[in-house]
């Protein structure tokens, strides 16, 4: 039942009624669910964005259309996560912008219902559409966490296309790519190397657009490394409007 309570915002998502079959978007309402078997740990999440302005999907990739257009937005997040006996939640509003000149500049705002709230800025630059480099500073309570963080889409033949990115931080490095077979479907995997907790988690998740503005995707973690016992599986829908 505590996973069926959950999962239920996440079907709603995946049921609402298209409000339009255009491919231009200016929100985008999502739910996700995770768990950690291992853990016994829950995660449901719900986030809403607004865009600066409409994002036109014409001759990209679905799922990277705001990125390839330059388009930021404004976003609230909510998080719950249940492991067994406690629940503990927290909201996140978060925004970013592209400026005509390459210039990139992001900001969030933690508040979590236990704990004190925290807060982030991102600052990167886009050389060539496609490609944004940034450097991420957040607080995490004690002290500021710094990453570089590096992403790139390159359109390939037909309607086909590559993501790649990586981040690089004190303890943690993530690898990941992404392979468009075509604008509404895509296979990716990445990997997380953790020094501090010595693991490596290796994930992999599918999306596909059912329509232009709804889609699905699902995922699956697992710790390659040995060190760590790690069973990560997830689920998430989004409708675009």
């Amino acid at each position: 039942m505590r996973i069926l309570r959950k999962l239920l915002p996440l079907v709603c998502v995946a049921v609402l009624p298209t409000m339009a079959m255009a491919q231009d978007y200016q929100w985008e309402v999502s739910g996700s669910y995770e768990a950690d078997d291992d853990a016994d740990l829950d995660v449901f999440s719900a986030i809403g964005t607004y865009h600066w302005q409409k994002v036109s999907t014409q001759g990209h990739p679905l799922a990277e259309a705001a990125f390839l257009e330059n388009v930021g937005g404004l976003s609230l997040n909510y998080e719950l996560s249940d492991s067994g006996d406690s629940d503990k939640d927290a909201w996140q509003v978060s925004a970013d912008y592209y400026f005509d000149s390459g210039l990139y500049l992001a900001g969030r705002y933690n508040t979590p219902d236990e704990g004190d709230d925290t807060f982030g800025a991102s600052i990167g630059f886009k050389p060539v559409n496609g490609l944004l480099l940034a450097l991420d500073a957040d607080d995490n309570g004690d002290d500021i966490d710094y990453a570089g963080r590096v992403k790139y889409v390159a359109k390939l033949a037909g309607d086909s296309a590559l993501g790649l990115d990586a981040v690089i931080a004190e303890e943690t490095y993530t690898l990941g790519g992404d392979y468009y077979f075509n604008s509404a479907f895509s296979l990716g995997a990445d990997v997380i190397i953790n020094d501090e907790a010595d693991s490596s988690v290796l994930t992999f998740e599918a999306k596909y657009f059912f329509a232009p503005n709804v889609w699905a995707s699902a995922n699956y973690g697992t710790d390659v490394s040995g060190d760590a016992d790690v069973s990560l599986w997830g689920l998430a829908a989004g409708v675009r409007f």
